[in-house]
């Protein structure tokens, strides 16, 4: 389901239902026009999110056989990234598609900085980097497999790599021993230095999202309540979530300005819940709570 609010989280209103699948990511290029999507299915609103319409029919999805991971949409252009390597551009609101490249990774988040510069994140130790709106990416090999990256300009950048494991399936599992890692950038992703997520009463990281609102202040967020809070650039961390009355899985975090923000808890097997800051993540606020299971919170 997709839910909508227009008194700042106070309340919210279904206004898309009725698939098998929870969506995934929802991504808006402006007050209008927005994607949400989930195991190929691609829904579009074109009228501030009152009605969606599936979007995979005929030529118009190029996407109908590639579940996408990351929209961005950049001086007039919209980009798009999928999990089987795909790669391609619109630049009329994703009516059409262009095919960019097939890169081999699987790519996640895209993120650019300025009209030329952009960063996408891929598994397979490759992280990549435009410097020409996006037409050719040269991908770097940096020995991490990064998932969510934040850039804040063309240098200066933050990326999770979750630690996985692979058992007898094959397939990977999120480790129970190891903390996820955050990293840190100064020269446009050339270089990566590691930045400890210590704090206290954390003893290990499962991190589902990293977000900076300026080059001191960030946070990260994730598994067994965690939300993390640093002024000095990702050096030290406090906790700001302490409650007993929640085990939560924090999956999305934004904020509009220095003060007031979102974090989105839920999953695939829990309920959601939205809570509010207004005091720069000092203190979070319950603002929405499903209200079943069924209501599986994903993403802003």
């Amino acid at each position: 389901d997709i839910y909508k609010t227009n008194d700042g989280g106070a309340t919210w209103n279904r206004v898309f239902t009725g698939y098998q699948y929870s969506f995934h990511f929802l991504y808006f290029l402006n007050n209008s026009v927005g994607f949400a999507y989930n195991k190929g299915l691609i829904v579009r609103t074109i009228d501030k999110g009152e009605s969606w319409l599936d979007y995979r029919s005929g030529q118009q999805s190029y996407y109908q056989n590639s579940w996408p991971s990351d929209f961005l949409y950049q001086d007039s252009v919209l980009y798009a990234a999928g999990y089987q390597g795909r790669f391609a551009q619109s630049f009329d609101l994703g009516e059409s598609w262009i095919n960019i490249m097939g890169a081999g990774y699987m790519l996640g988040d895209i993120q650019f900085t300025s009209e030329k510069c952009g960063y996408i994140s891929t598994n397979f130790g490759r992280f990549g980097k435009s410097v020409d709106h996006g037409e050719n990416w040269e991908f770097i090999k940096v020995d991490h497999s990064f998932r969510e990256i934040f850039f804040l300009d063309d240098s200066l950048g933050f990326a999770l790599e979750p630690k996985l494991w692979y058992g007898m399936s094959g397939w990977p599992s999120y480790s129970s021993i190891y903390s996820d890692e955050l990293y840190k950038t100064e020269n446009g992703g050339e270089t990566w230095s590691l930045l400890p997520i210590q704090a206290e009463g954390v003893s290990r990281a499962r991190m589902g999202d990293v977000l900076f609102v300026n080059k001191n202040i960030g946070y990260v967020i994730g598994g067994n309540n965690l939300i993390l809070k640093t002024v000095d650039g990702g050096f030290t961390w406090k906790s700001t979530f302490a409650s007993n009355d929640y085990d939560l899985e924090f999956k999305s975090i934004i904020f509009l300005n220095e003060s007031l923000g979102y974090v989105l808890a839920g999953g695939d097997w829990s309920k959601g819940i939205v809570f509010k800051t207004v005091d720069g993540g000092e203190n979070w606020i319950n603002v929405y709570e499903s209200i079943d299971s069924n209501q599986r919170l994903q993403s802003f």
